[in-house]
């Protein structure tokens, strides 16, 4: 799955300047009910990936409690799914994740604009 996001600001700018590009990368090999995945994320740009709401986003890394989308965040992902249906289950997966923010830059993130109040700072990282 590869997926491309260019965002930027329209009309009055009320959260400051918006201007990213934002993408993600997975590959899956699958054998019989397994399934392992990698993929990679970047935001590249001084705001976060900006979004209306979370079912209308297809980023790779946006996953349970993170969007792994801060200014300039780069984002690994390694994933293990198993579908039960084999096992006379159908419908039951089964997911192990393990997603890697790094490199969080918001030391450039306008001090005015909608997103000063998240306070990312330079050097963040997170996981899930």
């Amino acid at each position: 799955d590869l997926n491309l996001y260019r965002t930027t600001d329209a009309g009055k700018a009320l959260s400051g300047r918006i201007d990213n590009t934002t993408w993600s990368l997975v590959s899956r090999y699958n054998q019989g009910p397994h399934s392992y995945s990698l993929g990679w994320q970047q935001v590249a740009g001084n705001t976060p990936f900006d979004y209306v709401t979370r079912g209308a986003i297809y980023i790779a890394n946006a996953v349970q409690m993170s969007d792994f989308n801060a200014p300039n965040e780069k984002s690994w992902q390694a994933r293990y799914d198993l579908n039960m249906g084999g096992y006379g289950m159908p419908g039951l997966n089964l997911t192990a994740l393990y997603v890697r923010g790094f490199d969080i830059d918001g030391s450039h993130v306008d001090p005015n604009g909608g997103y000063a109040y998240l306070g990312y700072g330079k050097g963040g990282k997170h996981w899930e």
